[in-house]
């Protein structure tokens, strides 16, 4: 009796544990997702269809259900999981029942993402006031459409010879934007001397861990580079400084170019460790 007892259990354990294999995050009701939190490890919440898509590096990396590892779109390059028919989404076992899955895949293109039958895409929104807030790191939030994108990357001749930005690790620092403004004059006494041009050039930014745990002038040269013709040099002067600390957002308001008739630059910030950002090009 005792024997018949524990053969019919470690069926029931075996049968319990086949089950669990088959749905590894404990089988949640659906995929749907408004941003990246709602969203399991390794997952993003995809900016258009507004489903929980896996991110991958290779199509080894994806699972049955949607095999290809490409990029979201042209304007996107993360790397997630993309579908090719509904009877493969239907394999999903991220979810308890997949069988209410469909690819759908975007005018023009050869696969998609898994959604739900019937339902409306959600495009991921996020808060331009706090970056890179729901998006990626190395993603910016645009403050004009309130939506993820991708960090901006000059392409000015400036910008040639800058160092490389090392995404891998997600904890260099990312200017989110950089605008300039033609100074006319400066102060003679702490800008520029006799009081000639210069550029104004305002730096958003954020970076995780913080860019600098200085407050004088001296050291900001190591944090804001600037290139106008063959190499990079450090600010002229600051009426800004960027935040102290492990701040990991700012805003920095740089001088540089002072007497100079050139009116482009390629720019760069670096954080204590010397990790740099990417690179934009401003203009005046």
């Amino acid at each position: 009796m005792q024997i018949r007892t524990m053969k019919l259990m470690l069926a029931v354990l075996g049968a319990m544990s086949m089950v669990l294999t088959g749905c590894p995050d404990g089988g949640r009701e659906d995929l749907t997702c408004t941003d990246a939190t709602q969203c399991l490890e390794g997952e993003i919440c995809h900016p258009t269809a507004g489903v929980c898509v896996q991110t991958c590096t290779t199509g080894g990396d994806c699972p049955e259900s949607a095999k290809t590892c490409a990029a979201i779109s042209a304007s996107d390059n993360r790397m997630i999981c993309k579908c090719t028919t509904a009877e493969l989404c239907q394999r999903d076992e991220r979810v308890a029942d997949a069988s209410n899955l469909e690819c759908a895949i975007p005018t023009g293109a050869t696969n998609g993402v898994c959604v739900p039958k019937g339902t409306t895409p959600v495009e991921q929104t996020c808060n331009p006031a706090n970056q890179p807030g729901t998006c990626n790191y190395g993603q910016i939030c645009s403050s004009t459409t309130n939506k993820c994108e991708a960090a901006p990357q000059g392409t000015c001749t400036q910008a040639t010879g800058a160092p490389a930005w090392n995404q891998s690790g997600g904890t260099a620092p990312v200017i989110v934007s950089a605008t300039a403004e033609f100074l006319s004059s400066t102060n003679a006494s702490t800008e520029c001397g006799q009081g000639v041009s210069a550029a104004l050039i305002t730096i958003n930014y954020y970076a995780p861990g913080g860019l600098t745990t200085h407050t004088q002038f001296s050291d900001l040269q190591n944090h804001a580079k600037f290139k106008l013709a063959n190499s990079f040099f450090g600010v002229n002067f600051s009426r800004q400084d960027p935040p102290s600390g492990n701040v990991a957002q700012g805003t920095m308001k740089v001088g540089i170019a002072c007497g100079s008739s050139t009116r482009q630059a390629a720019m760069y910030i670096a954080n204590e460790a010397g990790q740099t950002s990417n690179v934009v090009c401003v203009s005046w």
